[in-house]
């Protein structure tokens, strides 16, 4: 029989501080054992992007609207065990968002 074995994961840095982004953008670029995280504070969907370029056409996940800009209901998702540039772009109108990466050890 085969034995389950986990591993915790914690912080090896503390993710950066960032301001509140509105363009459509690579937001970053993930290397091997990072994490990064996205969540949407506009009042209209995000498409996310597991590469460059994110449209409405050209996505891997779509975040949720809230209510009301910056209400912190928006959809949120943290990124892992994936390498390379994730972007982001508004389902329609401009995006509102925060994203940040960090190592994990």
């Amino acid at each position: 029989m085969d034995a389950v074995r986990s591993v915790n994961l914690q912080a090896g840095t503390t993710p950066d501080n960032y301001t509140i982004a509105t363009a459509n953008a690579t937001v970053f670029t993930l290397a091997p054992g990072e994490v990064g995280f996205i969540q949407n504070l506009d009042d209209a969907a995000l498409a996310v992007k597991l590469g460059a370029s994110a449209s409405t056409t050209s996505l891997n996940i779509i975040l949720q609207a809230g209510s009301a800009a910056d209400d912190g209901k928006g959809g949120f998702t943290y990124i892992t065990d994936y390498t390379g540039a994730v972007s982001v772009a508004a389902m329609s109108g401009s995006p509102r968002f925060i994203a940040w990466k960090r190592l994990l050890s």
